[in-house]
């Protein structure tokens, strides 16, 4: 069973999107709650190909608004699947403004995940 593992980072930027871009975080959280449900049926996270789904290296991924009602701006949550630990950790959120930045920010998140294992693969 795979659980979410949301940090501060991410709670803090969704309740400021929910407030300005609210049917595109919904949309977005919705396609996040779709992949973690693909990931409980079993799929490992590379069988999963959706359209809302952007592969931002390192293992991160970004899911995007797709979804009802036309949303009018970009939004993703960025998630990282740990598959040893069937945790999907939600790193944060953020839009096409601020994705240079956000992309770096899971990158040194995911990092410092690796780095407290006392394994490595």
């Amino acid at each position: 069973m795979w659980v979410y593992v949301e940090n501060g980072e991410f709670e803090r930027r969704k309740r400021k999107f929910q407030k300005r871009h609210r049917q595109e975080t919904l949309n977005a959280l919705d396609n996040v709650a779709a992949f973690k449900g693909a990931l409980e049926s079993g799929l490992k996270p590379q069988q999963i190909i959706r359209g809302f789904i952007h592969n931002e290296q390192h293992g991160v991924l970004a899911m995007d608004e797709s979804g009802p009602k036309n949303p009018k701006k970009v939004v993703r949550v960025y998630v990282y699947p740990d598959e040893p630990k069937c945790e999907l950790h939600v790193i944060t959120i953020g839009d096409k403004d601020s994705q240079t930045e956000d992309v770096k920010y899971c990158h040194e998140y995911v990092d410092s995940v690796l780095a407290e294992r006392p394994w490595r693969f």
